[in-house]
């Protein structure tokens, strides 16, 4: 595949662009990447219909990213258990999700697919557990801007808006705090 990629870009002239463009992101990513770490525990997911939790699984780039942002992934040790999946997702019960996220520092609640929360009145809703859930005692939940899986050229800003609230700033762009 790269090959293809490569000879496209040298037909196109390109190449050049392209590599400034790679170069310019890896090194802001970077930047964030070597900061000290937060320590902060962080759980990415959403709820499906049926108020299961949707998880990364541990080796996916989601967890990749809130970790060169200083965090710490709370499901890094989750894998798909379906043999012939590929998916970077895992849906489990309320239960086990609450094992693990309850005593997470952050919540970082994926909205692309579910639509909005809205407040954390709005997710107690969806289950009144969460109302024990450290990161909503404390206020640290946040939830996905829509188009945060269509800006996949944006990782390094999407990084460090992650860096802003792993470190008590507010993100700019890709989260939105709930209140």
């Amino acid at each position: 595949m790269q090959s293809i990629i490569d000879k496209a870009l040298k037909k196109t002239g390109h190449q050049n662009v392209a590599d400034r463009f790679f170069r310019e992101k890896y090194e802001a990513i970077q930047k964030v990447d070597d900061q000290e770490k937060t320590g902060k525990s962080v759980v990415f997911f959403s709820l499906d219909a049926e108020n299961n939790a949707v998880v990364r699984t541990g080796t996916d780039y989601i967890p990749g990213m809130i970790r060169s942002a200083g965090g710490e992934y709370a499901f890094s040790d989750l894998t798909n258990k379906k043999k012939d999946s590929h998916s970077p997702t895992v849906s489990i019960n309320f239960e086990k999700f609450y094992e693990t996220a309850k005593d997470a520092d952050i919540l970082l609640v994926n909205t692309t697919i579910e639509g909005d929360i809205g407040s954390i009145a709005d997710l107690e809703a969806e289950n009144k557990l969460f109302g024990d859930f450290r990161a909503v005692q404390n206020g640290e939940v946040y939830e996905t801007s829509a188009d945060i899986y269509q800006s996949v050229d944006k990782s390094d800003e999407i990084i460090t808006d992650m860096h802003r609230i792993f470190t008590g700033e507010k993100p700019e762009k890709y989260f939105k705090r709930l209140s």
